[in-house]
């Protein structure tokens, strides 16, 4: 196995959209029962290889609820990737992604790679009626705004790997490009 590489990772979004599930299914490989909400921050680190190298992710699972946002900010500082959460099933938590977005480009990494993430896909697949939004229209403005999209089901597992996956991929992709831009020789011009 090659050389190893970590990353900080943000879990943001609105309270109740599964962000916590997600954490506690990323890292304990188990299904969450009523978890409960986070209050400031939690922490937790996760391996895994990806292309003959060992991925450390530091995930940070931020609270969702407003009363936090001064202290949960803080923790955006330095993150190379955030996983924005949405409930699919709720148009206010999309229509705050936005407002979460302008938090995560002020305050992380200029290269932070942001993964929309819609959830709670089981109760979709079970009642289509039940999605806020559709699809396309969120692909759409993921489209426009240089961001992923996917969707998960914290509940079943749904998508979880793939989303880890992907945030990994994009990971390692701005980390190259971080590289390749930094050892470019810098122009010296004089008018």
């Amino acid at each position: 196995m090659q050389q190893t590489s970590s990353y900080k990772v943000i879990l943001v979004g609105d309270s109740k959209v599964g962000k916590s599930s997600f954490f506690i299914r990323a890292i304990k490989n188990i299904t969450p029962q009523q978890p409960k909400s986070t209050i400031g921050v939690e922490y937790a680190s996760k391996q895994i290889v990806y292309k003959e190298q060992l991925i450390t992710l530091k995930i940070w699972d931020t609270a969702g609820s407003e009363k936090y946002k001064s202290v949960t900010s803080n923790h955006f500082r330095q993150s190379q990737g955030a996983l924005l959460f949405y409930d699919l099933t709720d148009l206010y938590t999309y229509e705050n992604i936005q407002n979460w977005l302008k938090d995560i480009h002020g305050y992380a990494d200029e290269s932070v790679a942001i993964v929309i993430v819609g959830n709670k896909l089981d109760l979709v697949n079970d009642a289509q009626n039940l999605r806020c939004i559709p699809q396309e229209k969120v692909q759409q403005m993921c489209k426009d705004q240089n961001l992923l999209y996917a969707e998960i089901s914290t509940k079943t597992g749904e998508g979880i790997n793939e989303l880890i996956e992907l945030l990994v991929k994009n990971l390692q992709i701005n980390k190259i490009q971080n590289v390749q831009q930094q050892e470019r020789p810098r122009q010296n011009c004089c008018y």
